[in-house]
Parts: C-alpha cells; structure tokens; sequence
C-alpha cells in the first residue's frame, strides 16, 4: 500500500528478452538478403545482444559509450 507523499517501491530491473528474436527471420526476410548481409545482420543482433545489459546506464544519457567503436570495427557495418 502507497501512502500519499511517498515514493513508489523501485522496481526490480527484468533480464531483457525480445518478444522475437530475430524479426527479419520470423517474417521471411533473409531471402531477399544476400548471404553476407545476413551474416552482417547476425552478427550484429548478436553483438548487441550480448551488450544490451551494458547499455542500460547509457539509455537516457546524452554520454555516449565509446568502448562501442570497439566492438562495432569488426563488424563493418558503419565503415570503420
């Protein structure tokens, strides 16, 4: 029970889990890919998956990660 003037009990942070995991698969997208962009696209989704949990902070931020640059290089999607 909540009391006027206090303040709501903190939520417990979830464990993110997409509702799908790979949209562009689930719709039958990837036939319209050629094959190394959907490595690209999957090595991405992966990547990002395995960093979501560090990016929290950074949400509602104006600071940007800069340990990012890092780990996008490798994947060659933006030119780096």
């Amino acid at each position: 029970m909540q009391f006027a003037g206090q303040r709501p009990a903190a939520k417990k942070q979830r464990k993110y889990k997409p509702p799908v995991s790979d949209v562009w698969e689930s719709m039958g997208m990837d036939q319209y890919l050629s094959s190394r962009v959907v490595g690209m696209r999957k090595a991405t989704n992966k990547m990002m998956s395995s960093i979501y949990q560090d990016l929290l902070p950074f949400i509602e931020s104006t600071e940007f990660p800069n340990w990012l640059v890092d780990k996008i290089k490798p994947l060659g999607v933006n030119g780096l």
